[in-house]
């Protein structure tokens, strides 16, 4: 003779299975996740980006960073919503012009979302040469100068095995709105993957 179900046995059990499976499932979640890690399995051989990744980001505002008049200034509060910085000297050499102009190129291109970006230039000395100045004055217009110890910047952004030296590579690095820089373009990437990168932020980032 069969003996009757117990509905408060029946009750306690499944209680019980959803207490195991709450301890169970972010064992498991990780353990993918560790698995995934090790062997590559699942993960993309390629990215969306072109530009290359900065691993970890670095925050601008970590560095002392200062405006023409030597006061204090923070992305996270003069900053726009995204960022293309060129890194340069007292004086700003060829390269650094030419990739100052590849910059201002990108950030034309970007039609009226353009409003949502500033072009920056970020001068390791606290002053500027003259013949340096009137090329920014003349060449440069809407670029905000900021500036930062030269040592404090290296130490930021090449402290990893493999990061550009953000002076001498011809750098252009991208700052997300946070004040994170997170990308960055080398002589050798062209600029049309610059604009593809900005296009697709702009797009899947709120204004």
């Amino acid at each position: 003779m069969n003996t009757p179900s117990n509905p408060a046995v029946a009750t306690v059990s499944r209680a019980r299975l959803k207490l195991i499976l709450m301890f169970l499932l972010p064992a498991i979640a990780v353990g993918l996740a560790t698995l995934v890690y090790v062997t590559g399995i699942g993960i993309p051989k390629t990215t969306v980006n072109k530009g290359v990744l900065l691993v970890p980001p670095r925050q601008l505002d970590d560095l002392d960073l200062r405006d023409a008049t030597a006061a204090n200034w923070r992305y996270a509060a003069d900053g726009a919503a995204w960022g293309i910085l060129v890194a340069g000297g007292e004086d700003c050499s060829q390269l650094c012009r030419e990739r100052l102009l590849l910059a201002r190129q990108v950030h034309r291109s970007l039609g009226r979302e353009q409003e949502r970006v500033k072009r920056y230039y970020l001068d390791t000395a606290t002053t500027i040469d003259a013949d340096t100045a009137a090329y920014l004055a003349a060449e440069q217009q809407g670029l905000t100068v900021i500036h930062a110890p030269e040592s404090a910047l290296r130490a930021l952004l090449a402290s990893q095995p493999g990061d550009p030296d953000p002076l001498a590579a011809g750098t252009i690095y991208l700052v997300d709105k946070r004040g994170f820089v997170m990308m960055y373009y080398l002589p050798s990437h062209p600029g049309k993957g610059m604009i593809d990168d900005l296009r697709f932020l702009l797009r899947n980032t709120p204004e």
